[in-house]
């Protein structure tokens, strides 16, 4: 599993091999167990029009501003 700082940095570097469907299923559900929300990376990626204070460069705000900011 691969974890990067931004969602379009996956493009840029290479992956590992990706979970099995059983490993990921254990990590998903030790997440919930502590609290954690597991939201899908390509939700992140979609469009945010509801209010924020991104800076004037960020043309096309998504979730992933909305909630992590931009870097």
């Amino acid at each position: 599993m691969l974890t990067t700082p931004e969602p379009s940095s996956v493009l840029r570097k290479p992956r590992l091999r990706e979970l099995d469907a059983a490993d990921l299923a254990k990590v998903n559900r030790a997440l919930v167990d502590l609290g954690y929300a597991v939201v899908p990376e390509e939700l992140l990626e979609r469009d945010y029009d509801g209010p924020s204070r991104l800076p004037w460069h960020v043309q096309r705000p998504s979730w992933w501003h909305r909630f992590f900011g931009t870097f």
